[in-house]
This record gives C-alpha cells, sequence and structure tokens, in this order.
C-alpha cells in the first residue's frame, strides 16, 4: 500500500545511503577528549555562514570556548544505523496526522546533536508546531549514525537534517505547513 505522504526529504535520501566510507576500524577510533583535544563537528545551518558559526563557536554557544570547530559540508551525513527504524516511526507519525485527518506540508530543518559514538543526543525540530516537533522528538530519539570521524578521533556533531513534506491528496479539515525557521 502506498503511503499518502511523499517525503521528498533530502534527508531520506542521503540518510539511506549516506556517508558510507566510515568502516569499523573508524567508528572504533577513540574520542578526541580521550585524546586530550576538544573538538566538534558543525554543519553550517541555512542561512547562516561558516564564519558565522565558527565565531558562535568560539563564544562558547555551542561548545566550551577553544574547542576546535570543524564545518561539515551541507548534506555530508554518516551512515543512519537503524534506518529501519527510522523508517518506521516516521512512517508511524505521518500516517498519525492523516489518521486525524491533518495535512502536514513544508520544509524544514531539524538540528541534531549527535555524542561521540552517533546517538541522537539532542532533537531541535522547530517547526512552530507543538505538535509535529514532539512528532519529530520522538521519531529521532533512540537512533543513531556512524561516529564522526576527524583525524583519527571520534567527535560530537550538529547536523541539520533537511525535510520536505507534501501530502499527495488534500484534506479539508486541519493543515500544517511547515515553515522553514532561522536556527
Amino acid at each position: 500500500m502506498r503511503s499518502p505522504f511523499i517525503i521528498l526529504a533530502a534527508a531520506a535520501l542521503l540518510l539511506a545511503t549516506g556517508a558510507r566510507a566510515q568502516d569499523a576500524q573508524l567508528a572504533a577510533a577513540p574520542t578526541c577528549a580521550e585524546r586530550g583535544m576538544q573538538r566538534i563537528a558543525v554543519m553550517v545551518p541555512p542561512g547562516r555562514t561558516a564564519d558565522e558559526v565558527r565565531e558562535l563557536a568560539r563564544g562558547g554557544a555551542l561548545a566550551p570556548a577553544g574547542t576546535e570547530v570543524f564545518i561539515l559540508p551541507a548534506g555530508h551525513f554518516t551512515r543512519l544505523k537503524n534506518e529501519q527504524l527510522y523508517r518506521e516511526r516516521m512512517n508511524r507519525m505521518l500516517q498519525h496526522f492523516l489518521d486525524r485527518g491533518t495535512k502536514v506540508d513544508g520544509n524544514v530543518s531539524i538540528l541534531l546533536l549527535l555524542d561521540e559514538s552517533g546517538a541522537v543526543a539532542e532533537v531541535h525540530p522547530n517547526t512552530r508546531n507543538r505538535q509535529l516537533d514532539r512528532e519529530l522528538l520522538n521519531t529521532w530519539k533512540d537512533l543513531g549514525f556512524e561516529p564522526y570521524v576527524i583525524d583519527g578521533c571520534r567527535v560530537r556533531a550538529y547536523i541539520h537534517v533537511p525535510f520536505a513534506f507534501s501530502s499527495d491528496y488534500g484534506f479539508t479539515r486541519s493543515e500544517i505547513e511547515v515553515k522553514p525557521v532561522p536556527p
């Protein structure tokens, strides 16, 4: 049965295919903290520049002052470890809205903080709709990626996962338009 939602999410494709170059040796690498280094990887959010992100980090907004910041290219995702669970949760979330007669359309970028093991430590959907934010939070909890490895050590990473939601038929009862908001 075809889902009545089309997730045009760059995320769905990127997360499924991801940067699979991370092998078991890199995933088993020590953390940068274990090597005595303060490092973090950051994907530049929509509407910001790499220089702005570096300045935020220098000021201690993303990590302790003095932390070395590595800028990740937009869309540079490591492999999602539990892709099947992600797909099940996303389908359940979208079906939940459909069952209640709610149409969801629009674009959003979800900010995820990954710990050194690649586990999702924080989720910040910020769609301007509490119900959708709560559903997205529940979708991402307990998921994980292969860790980001820089110069042989695993780092925490802030990544932005883009989504575009579009119903493929109309409703009359309720609609949620997802609007991107400044990070």
